[in-house]
């Protein structure tokens, strides 16, 4: 069952992670083979936050959602990815049409992500 929060506000568009499948893997091997797996399906454009580099990303990311029309529902979501990046864990985006969001999402799910969220323009959607 997928849990849905919406809003009657728009998204700021220029925003990560707006317009995206975001998710959590434990290794670049997971990643890799979730990246084949979607690529088949027609995604491209992808995105990897892990490391230091990752935890900066996402630390700024936490402060600019909390601005956003939904602001504690994606500032708590976008934590979790945070403190998956400190621990090691290596956080996906993917950019994805809203109609390609509940494949993808779905896809990713199976082969073992967590905390898949496809962050809509007037939804978030949990799998």
């Amino acid at each position: 069952m997928n849990d849905t929060v919406s809003s009657t506000t728009a998204a700021p568009p220029d925003k990560v992670p707006y317009g995206k499948v975001v998710g959590i893997v434990r290794d670049r091997d997971q990643l890799n083979a979730i990246f084949r797996a979607l690529t088949t399906l027609g995604a491209r454009e992808t995105e990897v936050m892990g490391g230091s580099v990752g935890v900066s990303m996402l630390d700024k990311e936490e402060d600019d959602v909390a601005r956003c029309f939904l602001g504690d529902t994606e500032k708590d979501m976008v934590h979790r990815y945070l403190n998956a990046a400190r621990e090691g864990l290596l956080v996906f985006t993917v950019a994805v049409e809203p109609r390609e969001a509940d494949l993808v999402a779905r896809t990713a799910k199976s082969l073992g992500a967590l905390d898949v969220a496809y962050f809509g323009t007037w939804a978030i959607t949990s799998y």
